[in-house]
């Protein structure tokens, strides 16, 4: 949805990364208001915490939507980030916390990021040569290959 192949003719490969880490953090900011609003003061605000528990539900809902209907899963995808953005909008309180744990958590933010980098930077699976797209893999990592072909 993000990403697209011809973003490599257009662009360099660690522009590239960097557009994929940012498409990352926004994913995990968006994710964190639906995680405030369901675990109130349970496991405390964390940012983290939130954002992964939203996230934790958005994928355990679309792996089992998409067994029954494939289809649906982007539209519960996207039903998911309109949740988010409604609560974000209406409640003022949870906006607030989000941008006190942005504030709170931007040298944190910023250690991903540079911890990002370097690896993606150091560890390339993805090459350029000439006019040639090379994707190095291990024939064991099943999102390249059909899941059955592993079993």
């Amino acid at each position: 949805m993000f990403f697209s192949l011809s973003l490599l003719e257009s662009f360099p490969l660690s522009i590239i990364y960097i557009y994929i880490f940012v498409t990352f953090l926004s994913v995990l900011l968006i994710s964190y208001p639906v995680g405030r609003y369901i675990l109130v003061d349970n496991f405390g605000d964390s940012l983290l915490i939130c954002s992964l528990f939203s996230l934790t539900i958005v994928a355990t809902i679309s792996a089992t939507i998409v067994n029954l209907s494939p289809i649906f899963t982007k539209h519960v995808i996207i039903f998911f980030y309109i949740i988010n953005i409604l609560i974000l909008v209406k409640n003022e309180k949870i906006r607030k916390d989000l941008k006190k744990k942005i504030i709170s958590n931007k040298f944190n933010l910023l250690l991903i990021f540079i911890i990002f980098l370097l690896i993606t930077l150091t560890k390339q699976n993805i090459l350029i040569e000439g006019n040639q797209l090379i994707l190095y893999f291990d024939d064991h990592w099943t999102y390249f290959l059909n899941p059955v072909v592993e079993m």
